[in-house]
């Protein structure tokens, strides 16, 4: 049972129909097009395979409804007076009928096996796609050195005109004062501080005590600097804890980014097997799919995987391309609970800065650009609840 469609006609026919029905196109839809072209190709693919399943179930409803008609018309005539001839006759006819109708159903499980393995190839292909792109996902180290400057008070110039008074404090104090030679041995008056160096010091209950004696040493007469030290105290111990909750965001991403190279190792491991199993070249893949931006020619080499699948399917073994297929299904799954989890870890950052907001302190406004963009970006790019949703209708029945 050969039904399988004309690719290359089928994709001109539907690309004719669909996006070249109107002459005059908005630079803005272009650029949308262009944008997204992948998910597009990755659309069309999918709904070219989804309309080969449908014919192979198609035909075969009407093959069978005869074959049943056939059946149900010999039954009625076995009821007759027959002679013993006739009646062989008649019931080897039902069984050649009864054994048609059981290749049939062979014939479309194997074909719909076949089709449903073709979406597994281009679920992990489009994984390899997307999950590229992901690595760009370091931009959203932007996102997060933004964090790290907002919680580092060396990146207050308010606060760093402050500690030249505090050091010269020190400086001039150490000798008459134990507590203070400490801190001044902590703080070199000669050397810059980096965040480490910062995040340590400035933490340090040795630290703060020090600045309390600078602000009393201060009295009444600079009641200007008193007040400024005061406010960068508080800064300090602002910080410190934002520094804290800052910490346990970073912490959770490194290990989304765990989980990701996880999962970008056995989607690789999944590919190495499909490919060889069914012998596809990888370098062709990346050159005509992965890397190929004229839609065209994804169509054209997509026309040829599928060519190339039906050409070796009695090769296939039932096992080896289920077992392919369930892996691929689990990593999509996979891959859109992990987006949920990177939008979680955003979603954090929300949480902490309403936290902080109200002290006036702390600079918010880089740190809410960059994460207004990367959520934006995010949710754009790599839409969590699509990808389940796609991997739970990856496959059809027979």
């Amino acid at each position: 049972m050969n039904t399988r469609l004309t690719l290359p006609f089928f994709f001109t026919l539907f690309i004719s129909s669909n996006f070249f029905a109107q002459q005059e196109t908005s630079d803005t839809t272009v650029l949308l097009l262009e944008e997204n072209k992948p998910k597009i190709e990755e659309q069309i693919i999918s709904e070219y395979i989804s309309k080969q399943r449908d014919s192979l179930k198609s035909i075969f409803n009407k093959e069978v409804e005869i074959l049943e008609k056939q059946i149900t018309k010999l039954d009625t005539e076995l009821k007759e007076q027959l002679t013993p001839k006739e009646e062989i006759t008649k019931l080897r006819n039902r069984i050649s009928k009864v054994e048609a109708i059981q290749k049939k159903k062979d014939e479309l499980s194997k074909g719909i096996l076949i089709e449903n393995y073709n979406s597994a190839i281009l679920n992990i292909l489009r994984l390899e796609k997307d999950i590229k792109p992901l690595e760009l996902l370091n931009a959203s180290r932007e996102f997060h050195t933004s964090l790290e400057k907002a919680s580092n008070p060396l990146e207050y110039q308010e606060f760093k005109n402050w500690l030249t008074n505090f050091r010269n404090f020190l400086e001039k104090n150490k000798s008459k004062d134990v507590i203070i030679e400490m801190v001044s041995n902590l703080i070199n008056p000669k050397g810059e501080l980096n965040k480490t160096q910062a995040s340590i010091f400035f933490s340090n209950s040795l630290i703060v005590l020090g600045i309390e004696k600078f602000i009393k040493n201060l009295g009444k007469k600079r009641i200007h600097l008193k007040n400024k030290s005061q406010k960068m105290l508080q800064l300090l111990i602002i910080l410190n804890k934002f520094d804290h909750d800052k910490s346990r965001i970073f912490y959770a991403f490194e290990e989304l980014n765990r989980e990701l190279e996880a999962l970008k190792k056995l989607r690789k491991q999944t590919l190495d097997e499909i490919i060889q199993t069914t012998d596809l070249k990888r370098h062709l893949m990346e050159e005509n799919y992965l890397n190929q931006t004229n839609e065209k020619k994804v169509y054209a080499y997509w026309g040829r995987v599928q060519d190339h699948i039906f050409t070796i399917k009695g090769k296939l073994q039932k096992d080896e391309v289920t077992h392919q297929m369930n892996t691929v299904q689990s990593l999509k799954i996979r891959f859109g609970e992990l987006m949920f989890k990177y939008l979680e870890n955003l979603d954090q950052y929300d949480r902490i800065s309403k936290k902080y907001r109200d002290f006036n302190l702390i600079d918010f406004s880089e740190l809410d650009a960059n994460y207004k963009n990367l959520r934006s970006t995010f949710r754009d790019n790599f839409p969590a609840q699509k990808y389940i949703n796609d991997a739970i209708r990856m496959y059809s029945v027979d």
